[in-house]
């Protein structure tokens, strides 16, 4: 049941809502604050009850945190300085552009492997040392917003010359990206790899 009319204006319903979870948050603050003078150890009812306040707590405010939204100039953004990124082999900076909690889940020639941001920059590392020549580029198709994050299809090129002979990587995934400090990064990754 919603307690606000069609015809009230978003900031006011934004300011109800957001002053009814810190009245939530106040009142968790309360409930812990009374639990604690109590003394949890006589009371394992109580302890248990604010091991949930705690996490309710927590939860409040990853949910208060995470309203961001990506927008599309940050996506053209995060395109660009991936490619340039990549191009000039500087780690550093598509460190950047990946979450640190990025899982990057790639499959090639039937075999899968999950990766973490450091286990995939790693990868990535090697063959920028195993390549003599290395060119990359990057294509973002069919961007949709899904609440504070944007889902895409995402097809990448490699280049990579070895021993004098051009391998061609072709990743194509579907990607999430998420805001982070006024940009985009990259938050999972589902991909497939090829070879032509």
């Amino acid at each position: 049941m919603s307690y606000l009319s069609d015809n009230t204006s978003d900031n006011t319903k934004n300011s109800i809502s957001n002053k009814r979870i810190w009245d939530k948050v106040t009142l968790v603050k309360q409930t812990v604050s009374q639990n604690i003078t109590k003394g949890l150890s006589k009371r394992p009812k109580l302890a248990y009850g604010l091991g949930a306040s705690m996490i309710s707590l927590g939860l409040l405010f990853v949910t208060v945190g995470a309203k961001a939204e990506v927008k599309p100039t940050q996506v053209k953004q995060y395109v660009s300085s991936m490619k340039q990124a990549a191009n000039a082999k500087n780690l550093d900076k598509i460190s950047e552009l990946i979450a640190d909690d990025v899982i990057i889940k790639i499959t090639r020639n039937g075999k899968s492997a999950t990766l973490n941001k450091s286990e995939y920059l790693k990868r990535l590392q090697q063959n920028w040392q195993q390549s003599d020549n290395y060119s990359y580029s990057i294509q973002v198709s069919d961007v949709i917003a899904s609440g504070d994050h944007v889902k895409a299809n995402v097809v990448t090129k490699e280049v990579l010359n070895k021993n004098g002979q051009n391998q061609v990587y072709i990743t194509e995934s579907r990607a999430t990206l998420a805001e982070n400090n006024n940009r985009a990064v990259l938050l999972k990754a589902v991909s497939q790899v090829r070879i032509d």
